[in-house]
């Protein structure tokens, strides 16, 4: 598959999209799926990291500098489409939330009936799939800067 190659400004607001993100997470262990779709393709990653007031943010520095670079592809608003999901675990609770990239390459908070509909739809078929027992979906915050 064939990324947007992302500028110098890309990356910036890459990795201030990033920070912004960290910290309306909070606390609990979170983990972070990005799709970019272009040409009839799709990449995904994932960022799995921890969060807590005593010891900060852990999670492995490369994967986190991968996932920052994936993030620069999808603010270049070049991608046919490119989607950001946030799943937290907050004991007891876990929920879901996520973002869609506009042509601006701005994240753009999704509704808590959007991420539903997102998360509980076969994408290659379209037929519903059930929600997960627990799981709660949320409106995302605005991350975007």
């Amino acid at each position: 598959m064939s990324l947007p190659t992302p500028s110098l400004r890309d990356a910036d607001r890459a990795f201030d999209i990033f920070v912004r993100l960290l910290k309306k997470a909070g606390t609990g262990i979170h983990c972070l799926t990005l799709a970019i779709h272009t040409g009839g393709e799709s990449e995904i990653q994932q960022l799995i990291y921890s969060q807590s007031d005593k010891t900060g943010i852990e999670t492995d520095g490369r994967a986190a500098l991968d996932f920052c670079c994936f993030l620069a592809a999808a603010v270049t608003g070049r991608a046919d489409n490119a989607g950001l999901i946030m799943r937290s675990v907050r004991h007891p609770d876990e929920s879901v939330c996520g973002w869609v990239f506009d042509n601006d390459g701005d994240p753009i908070p999704l509704t808590a009936a959007a991420v539903f509909d997102a998360y509980c739809t076969d994408y290659a078929t379209g037929q519903l799939i059930p929600p997960q027992p627990g799981v709660h979906h949320r409106d995302a915050p605005v991350i975007h800067i």
